[in-house]
């Protein structure tokens, strides 16, 4: 048998991993490209390694000489003008500079200390002269090389561009059916033509095939006044309801009972300021665009908001047909003209300065990802999942990183999390579980179907929480999206008013929820109450979401919780799968374990330094080792051979997990840096990666400090939410539970001695494969 034959196949979402780093990596990003230019210049013209932002040009109006610099010229008292390289480049040397180059290094030059540090001089000088970045600014063909890029990346990535986009579309419909903004029948028409069952586990094939037959259902742009927005599409189906898919929304499908519907809320969102101004950014991208269309576009909007709809007027959609073909390859053909017209305007906005291509391209773009100027985030990542309304720390990555490799790992990390949950749909799918109304009681006390009955008197779920607080003065959000209804006061806390009485309410990302918490305690594990704004603009207690439960691991075997009353000992049942793995097993144990490290290991892609990276230590306290590429990127996890990886953060937590978990459990701090410790411990897991491909374990028992008594008792039911902060406790080889939830007390096997015993105090968690 050769090795060859012994290696695994890839699953269809390694796959695409692998598809979508390489489609990160390809993209043609125009602030990636010029960062690694003029950090190339500087290099080659230092022999250092600089970054562009914190290289200061500074012009001074007076100088003395100084053999020790390299420009002849030292400099005291702030400089009379003042920026980074990177700005420079933005706005160029003045036109005297141009004509009178000999005085640029006589009164200016390049330093690594900002405007305030008064003194300049060989100390803190940039071994470049200013005459040598404008000359090869005027040599730069910039232009044509970021052509190149651009049609090297849509002639490799057409397809996975597709590909990517649909896997973000099934994802947004998947949250959108999670939190109740699609209902089961519209989240069966929305997704239908891409692919078949969206309940089942999604194929590389399926994403690859060509759209299917949808009967009744067809797919439109959207326009108004025949001006089509760039990256929305508009699905009609048969009894006349239109949804819209807005990929860079917080919700990104709206569903619409019919035209008219669509019609009003197109005007409501115009008579916004706000929500106007952002979603004539769907329309109107570029200068190209605003010349040719913010007339007709503007008149439009105009008449939108003048009038009332009429189905004889022709004020939206005026473009009747559906779109020919595959939707995302429209949506494929369009975002590549709209980089294209966007390289266009970049590069050649300011073609009438002379040799000034670099920096009209430079500039504009810089304005683009600053926030300021009216290009935005690129419309090809947004399709793929990598758009600025996935907020999070990826995106934050992706928007604000000062370095290419930061901002390509934010891209890349986005879409990544859009694979693992198109890999988890119907995981997604199943726990949706749309939250229902609680009827009021009384006009002043609103109950819970478990709080209700003991000799006939409502209890009141809501009993000592309410706040003491007055917000007759105040004003709640009257924005659409979640903050609709709520008070947010200025220290950050959040407030509603249920039955007239003032509640503190925090917003749960894991249920997509309000809930009413106790105000003096608003991070207590238990007692909050689930609350829902009506369409009557009026807050109402709602049923716990809760968390659906897997199947039991021997289907069949009867499941426990329907033949136990509540607060009694469940029954005890036979279980052939644990009367195997909790035996002790020292082979198979190691085979397990053998293999799960090789499964692990082919799920990770970890990145790997060349000789061009240099190790260095990092600002935390230990000094950890981190690796940083040439263009400034840090990498803190890293693998330097076979079996050889680093992360410092990671290896702590396992090492002294009590630094984390005590902090987390009870809130006490060992020293100044918990919260920072966190937060790196979660950016290097996040750099790790997902994989729910299968089943994990952990025991427990009375010997370990992690008894399960108090699940025998049954006092913990089916619904309830368990908090666990020991990240590292759950293993996918079944053997191990054994030496958690006995008498070993996690005693390695090979180190037992006497018998094995359990007792009550056992318990054995699960995790089924695909179901966390």
């Amino acid at each position: 048998m050769t090795t060859q034959s012994l290696k695994t196949p890839k699953t269809d979402q390694q796959l695409l991993r692998e598809r979508a780093k390489q489609f990160v990596f390809d993209y043609p990003d125009l602030h990636d490209l010029a960062y690694s230019v003029v950090s190339k210049i500087m290099l080659q013209h230092t022999q250092k390694v600089f970054n562009p932002d914190k290289v200061y040009w500074h012009r001074f109006g007076s100088a003395s000489s100084s053999p020790r610099t390299f420009t002849g010229w030292q400099h005291s008292g702030k400089p009379l003008q003042s920026m980074t390289l990177i700005e420079l480049l933005m706005q160029n040397f003045n036109a005297h500079d141009e004509e009178a180059s000999d005085e640029l290094s006589l009164y200016g030059g390049f330093y690594t200390d900002g405007p305030d540090h008064e003194v300049f001089d060989e100390r803190n000088e940039v071994p470049m002269l200013p005459q040598t970045l404008l000359a090869e600014m005027w040599t730069l063909d910039f232009s044509s090389l970021y052509t190149r890029r651009m049609e090297r990346f849509w002639s490799s990535h057409s397809e996975n561009f597709c590909i990517l986009a649909k896997a973000h579309y099934l994802v947004a419909a998947g949250n959108c059916l999670r939190k109740g903004q699609l209902s089961p029948d519209d989240f069966k028409h929305v997704t239908r033509f891409v692919v078949t069952d969206p309940s089942q586990p999604a194929t590389l094939k399926a994403l690859r095939d060509s759209p299917l037959v949808t009967p009744g259902l067809s797919v439109h742009t959207l326009d108004i006044n025949g001006v089509k927005t760039y990256d929305m599409l508009r699905i009609v189906i048969a009894d006349g309801r239109e949804v819209i898919y807005r990929p860079d929304a917080e919700q990104p499908f709206q569903v619409f009972e019919n035209e008219r519907a669509l019609y009003n809320w197109l005007k409501g969102q115009f008579a916004s300021e706000q929500a106007g101004k952002a979603l004539t950014g769907n329309f109107l991208r570029g200068e190209a665009a605003r010349t040719q269309d913010s007339v007709r576009f503007a008149r439009g909007v105009s008449e939108l908001l003048a009038h009332d709809w009429r189905a004889d007027v022709r004020l939206i959609n005026q473009s009747r047909a559906p779109i020919v073909g595959d939707p995302f390859i429209y949506l494929r053909d369009i975002a590549r003209q709209v980089m294209t017209t966007d390289a266009h305007q970049l590069l050649t906005s300011n073609a009438d300065l002379r040799k000034q291509i670099w920096i009209g391209y430079l500039s504009a773009f810089m304005q683009a990802f600053g926030g300021l100027a009216a290009l935005g985030w690129p419309v090809a990542l947004t399709l793929v999942g990598a758009g600025l309304a996935n907020t999070g720390l990826n995106i934050d990555q992706a928007v604000n990183g000062k370095t290419p490799a930061q901002r390509r790992a934010g891209v890349l990390g986005a879409i990544i999390n859009t694979l693992y949950l198109l890999f988890n749909l119907p995981l997604l799918m199943s726990i949706r579980a749309m939250p229902e109304p609680v009827p009021l009681v009384r006009a002043d006390v609103v109950s819970l179907p478990s709080e209700v009955v003991e000799s006939g008197v409502i209890v009141d779920p809501l009993e000592n929480m309410e706040g003491n607080l007055l917000l007759d003065s105040l004003t709640p959000s009257a924005e659409e999206g979640r903050f609709r209804g709520v008070y947010s006061l200025g220290n950050g806390e959040t407030w509603i008013k249920l039955a007239r009485l003032p509640y503190r309410v925090m917003f749960s990302e894991q249920q997509q929820c309000w809930f009413i918490v106790d105000p003096d305690n608003p991070f207590a594990f238990v007692g909050s109450k689930p609350v829902r704004l009506g369409l009557d603009g009026e807050w109402t207690l709602i049923q716990s979401p809760g968390l659906q439960g897997g199947s039991p691991m021997d289907p069949q075997v009867p499941s426990t919780s329907s033949s136990v009353p509540p607060g009694k000992p469940y029954a005890t049942v036979h279980s052939t799968f644990w009367d195997r793995y909790l035996q002790t097993d020292i082979f198979n144990e190691q085979y397990y374990a053998e293999r799960a490290l090789t499964r692990q290991k082919e799920v990770m892609d970890i990145w790997e330094p060349t000789t061009d990276d240099v190790l260095e230590s990092d600002s935390s306290p230990e000094g950890d080792e981190v690796y940083r590429d040439p263009w400034h990127g840090k990498h803190r996890v890293f693998k330097l051979g076979e079996d050889d990886y680093y992360g410092a953060n990671i290896m702590l937590y396992t090492q002294e997990d009590t630094v984390f978990n005590r902090f987390l459990r009870t809130g006490e701090r060992r020293g100044s840096n918990q919260v920072r410790f966190i937060e790196r411990l979660a950016g290097d897991i996040q750099v790790v990666g997902y994989s729910n491909d299968v089943e994990l374990y952990r025991g427990g028992s009375g010997d370990r400090g992690t008894s399960g008594a108090v699940f025998r008792s049954g006092q913990i039911k089916v619904g309830d939410v368990l908090v666990n902060t020991d990240i590292t406790s759950f293993s996918e080889n079944p053997y191990v539970v054994s030496a958690f939830a006995s008498s070993r007390a996690g005693a390695p096997t090979n180190a037992v001695i006497g018998p094995i015993t359990f007792d009550d105090t056992s318990v054995v968690f699960v995790l089924p494969k695909g179901r966390y």
